[in-house]
């Protein structure tokens, strides 16, 4: 329901104070993140199968200590290559007559820099989900995005430009990002030493695969024509 309310609370304020164009940007950033998600794997959907289908903490810790170290790697490789191509984006993919180049391909870069962040929250959020935890992923969900709004509309009026709005997207996403992370190690917690097992990604890797499939599948159809 927030989620539903929310574009249509927020989105016009955003024009009001950054303008039509500035919105645009910021509209394009749902389009690079959902691209993103195919650099995900289906990792996040195996790993909250996983976590629900077993009560062997020990093995649920090894897995997330596992999946945890491959998608920093994920996202590091995913960073570099929109900071690498962020001119070639917004050269390609961003028109403005009223903001520069150089200004698009540092939006770029910020959107790289917030939408991993947002990677790595989901993956954690998969866990607590298939820990049936929905009600506390929902509400710090909730709590993430009106703050996130509320004291970002207060951030561009005082500073109304886009290099604000994207430092307090990256600021939030990094808080949101560790919120989540403390709960699900809170409830998978075990005092056994937890260990990186790459064999762990061997016995689900037919299932992710086929849950890539579907990503590539439903990002295809949703975002293409945009």
């Amino acid at each position: 329901f927030w989620g539903f309310i929310s574009g249509f609370i927020f989105v016009p304020i955003y024009i009001h104070i950054l303008g039509i164009e500035a919105q645009g940007v910021i509209s394009f950033m749902a389009i690079l993140s959902a691209f993103m998600s195919l650099a995900d794997s289906g990792l996040t959907s195996t790993f909250s199968r996983e976590v629900a289908r077993s009560d062997d903490k020990k093995y649920i810790g090894n897995l997330l200590f596992t999946v945890e170290k491959i998608y920093i790697g994920i996202c590091l490789t995913v960073f570099l290559v929109i900071f690498l191509f962020s001119s070639e984006i917004a050269r390609n993919f961003l028109k403005a007559d009223n903001l520069f180049q150089d200004d698009l391909a540092n939006y770029v870069i910020m959107m790289g820099v917030g939408a991993s962040f947002q990677m790595m929250t989901s993956m954690y959020n998969g866990g607590l989900t298939g820990l049936q935890k929905q009600v506390l992923t929902n509400s710090v969900s909730v709590i993430y995005n009106i703050f996130r709004s509320v004291i970002g509309i207060i951030i561009i009026f005082l500073i109304p430009n886009l290099y604000a709005y994207f430092t307090w997207y990256i600021l939030t996403s990094i808080v949101y990002l560790f919120v989540i992370r403390y709960f699900l190690w809170k409830e998978i917690s075990t005092h056994i030493k937890l260990v990186f097992k790459f064999d762990l990604i061997k016995n689900i890797w037919r299932f992710a695969a086929g849950m890539m499939l579907m990503t590539l599948i439903s990002v295809t159809n949703t975002q293409i024509d945009k």
